[in-house]
């Protein structure tokens, strides 16, 4: 079975070959620090400018830069990709995030961060959501999440993962909890936007391995 392209759009293969696309890759591979793009990406050659518009974010969100070092958004959007289960994507950011040094161990911990928090995310956005007499859901999930206490990434670190994550799943309540606990740990304001922003690319890349 061929993998489902988007409408109106030609094939990556055919696209490819075109002196315009071929050059935007080149610039692409060059500007991201990578040997190759992920296929996210690379299903959109067939729109010349909306290519160069994400590659254009990716490269933006993902560059070192105040406030957020270039580390903490590798691992935010690490984490992030899992989450929005898109394992290409997740591939070439852990891959991207190795290349500049971050340890395995770091990388392994922003994925297990943010998979568990989209399971605490799921319980509680329930909760917001459920209106019905009597006290409703208990206000503590009672659910495991030893990833999120035991990680050796920073506690800010954590925080922000799970605020990007957080907002990825439209959890209202649990966005301003990690945003809140990101703050006490340390972050500051434009962080959190950054991590917001480097969220927003991830997620528009992600859908596009579905």
């Amino acid at each position: 079975m061929s993998t489902p392209r988007l409408p109106h759009l030609p094939r990556v293969e055919d696209a490819d070959a075109t002196e315009e696309v071929a050059a935007l890759y080149t610039r692409a591979r060059q500007k991201l620090g990578a040997a190759t793009l992920p296929a996210a990406l690379r299903s959109l050659a067939g729109s010349p400018v909306v290519f160069r518009d994400m590659m254009l974010n990716l490269e933006r969100t993902l560059h070192e830069r105040p406030p957020l070092a270039r580390a903490e958004r590798l691992l935010v959007g690490l984490g992030v990709a899992a989450a929005a289960g898109a394992p290409d994507l997740a591939h070439w950011l852990d891959g991207l995030a190795e290349a500049h040094g971050i340890p395995a161990t770091d990388r392994r911990s922003a994925i297990e961060v943010a998979l568990v928090c989209r399971t605490l995310n799921a319980y509680y956005r329930a909760k917001s959501l459920m209106d019905v007499p009597g006290p409703g859901l208990d206000s503590h999930a009672n659910l495991r999440a030893t990833p999120l206490v035991s990680s050796p990434l920073a506690k800010s670190t954590v925080e922000l993962v799970c605020t990007a994550v957080s907002v990825l799943t439209n959890c209202r309540s649990c966005v301003t909890a990690h945003a809140r606990s990101a703050i006490e740990a340390g972050a500051t304001q434009p962080q959190l936007d950054e991590v917001v922003r480097v969220q927003a690319v991830v997620v528009g890349l992600a859908v596009l391995e579905g």
